[in-house]
């Protein structure tokens, strides 16, 4: 019986022979993948239900008073922190197809498998990324104005106000368990958040409304912003902008912004990456073009190289104890789907006052601000920072009955599933299934990548730093900055 199935064409054959596909479809997903590159992998195992919560248990309380000689010795009592994933199904398709192959200029085979590489790498990158970013939850900007009486505010983002933290569970807010949030306009007054509603249901951390529960006791202004009280990520900002709405196009980063993240890493006790004993900070090409005009940063990386781990576009400091990663999928106008809440794409009532903001569609993060100023971030990871949840689809194949006939290399083989021969493997995590022609003329055969995955953060509301720390999002910083362009 032959190792590769016939009906392959024999360019992909060649490929799956020589081991260069799974080469081909590694090196273009972990190009892409760099915000994934800082998860911690967790298999859901087959029979233990569609989602997994973790328990994470506090810190025991420091005594500074000696135990007694003799007797019993004090219980330490400690809190309790969960959260969850809920893996969910991404799949994509490339056919190739006899009569395109044979007239098509250049490797057609390969550029596909390329494009479908890069296409896993960006999807897992987009959504560990859509995770991240809610390090800047928790403050939002309101994009119309608002009356007295008012009891629902059109906001950029939902991020970090779906949820209050209730004995360290994330619980949804009600008016059982409401978020305190401060609202900062002409005056600043505390409000509690007992709804929320997002524009778009896909996208419940982006923009949408929030509903308090008393009525506003003071005209607030468009463009004035919202933070969860006690519960809102630290955030930095050059110039110690207050929000992101006071940045100026001169607002660029400084080596004196990125101690400030790592600093603030270190108070909250939380540890560097295991792969390489280095918190990673996570920036895109213009970061290097601006940070390079601050004197203290040409001085403490002139001698510095490249990361063993990240390779090109990366600089690593074992003297700083950081990994500077390049990531071109960085939040930023042209970086994902767009839009102006209070323009005509937003779809729950009245009309805004966005200016010249636009937001990202997943997270609400502003990536341009009233002012018409481009902004652009950075985010500092420790160890942790992310957990992939995922299920191993390769276990499906035997699951339909399917069998191996033959191991073509390390990363495929050939099964048999029913009447049919397929080539299947795995790759990172995403499985690879090539199929042969199935169709009437026995022209089209089928590469297709899958992954059923989630990421999550964990809420940290206890278990790092002290036990009176509730506040929740502790192993990232992010880094708000000005930019020209």
């Amino acid at each position: 019986m032959p190792i590769i199935p016939s009906g392959i064409p024999q360019g992909l054959a060649n490929l799956i022979q020589t081991n260069m596909l799974s080469r081909v479809l590694k090196e273009s997903l972990n190009a892409e993948a760099r915000y994934r590159a800082d998860a911690v992998p967790d298999l859901l195992a087959p029979a233990t239900g569609q989602t997994k919560t973790w328990n994470r248990l506090g810190k025991f309380d420091v005594d500074l008073r000696p135990a007694a000689p003799v007797g019993a010795v004090s219980r330490g009592s400690y809190t309790a922190e969960q959260f969850t994933a809920n893996p969910r199904p991404y799949a994509k398709s490339f056919d190739i197809d006899a009569p395109t192959a044979y007239v098509q200029s250049g490797d057609y085979t390969m550029q596909g498998l390329t494009r479908l590489g890069a296409w896993a790498g960006l999807t897992s990158s987009r959504i560990a990324r859509s995770k991240l970013f809610q390090y800047c939850g928790g403050q939002t900007v309101i994009r119309r104005a608002q009356i007295i009486a008012d009891t629902v505010l059109l906001v950029d983002s939902c991020a970090g106000f779906r949820f209050a933290y209730v004995n360290g569970q994330p619980t949804a807010v009600s008016s059982a368990s409401p978020l305190p949030i401060t609202i900062v306009a002409a005056t600043t007054f505390p409000a509690s958040v007992t709804g929320v509603t997002a524009l778009d249901p896909d996208f419940p951390d982006g923009p949408g409304q929030l509903t308090i529960s008393a009525g506003l006791t003071a005209v607030v202004a468009a463009q004035s912003y919202v933070y969860a009280t006690g519960a809102a990520p630290f955030i930095v900002r050059p110039n110690a902008r207050a929000s992101t709405e006071a940045l100026t196009a001169t607002d660029i980063p400084t080596l004196t912004d990125i101690l400030k993240m790592k600093a603030k890493l270190r108070d909250q006790g939380i540890p560097a990456h295991q792969v390489d004993g280095t918190y990673h900070l996570h920036v895109d090409a213009w970061f290097f073009q601006m940070v390079t005009q601050d004197t203290a940063w040409r001085q403490a990386f002139q001698t510095q190289g490249m990361s063993p781990i990240f390779g090109a576009g990366s600089m690593f400091s074992p003297g700083l104890g950081l990994t500077i990663i390049e990531n071109n999928d960085s939040p930023a106008n042209g970086k994902g789907k767009t839009l102006s809440v209070g323009s005509a794409t937003a779809t729950v009532g009245a009309v805004g006052s966005p200016g010249s903001a636009i937001q990202l569609q997943d997270n609400g993060i502003p990536v341009v601000n009233s002012s018409g100023v481009i902004v652009r971030r950075a985010i500092m990871t420790g160890y942790e920072v992310l957990v992939e949840s995922y299920i191993d689809e390769m276990q499906y194949i035997a699951m339909m009955g399917g069998t191996q006939i033959a191991q073509i290399s390390a990363n495929l083989a050939t099964y048999q599933i029913g009447a049919q021969m397929v080539v299947a493997g795995n790759v990172d995590r995403w499985r690879i299934l090539i199929r042969p022609p199935v169709d009437e003329r026995s022209l089209v055969a089928t590469v297709t990548v899958s992954n059923t995955f989630d990421f999550v953060l964990s809420s940290d509301s206890f278990a790092i730093s002290d036990s009176s720390d509730a506040r929740p999002l502790k192993r990232a910083v992010v880094l708000e900055h000005g930019a020209l362009y």
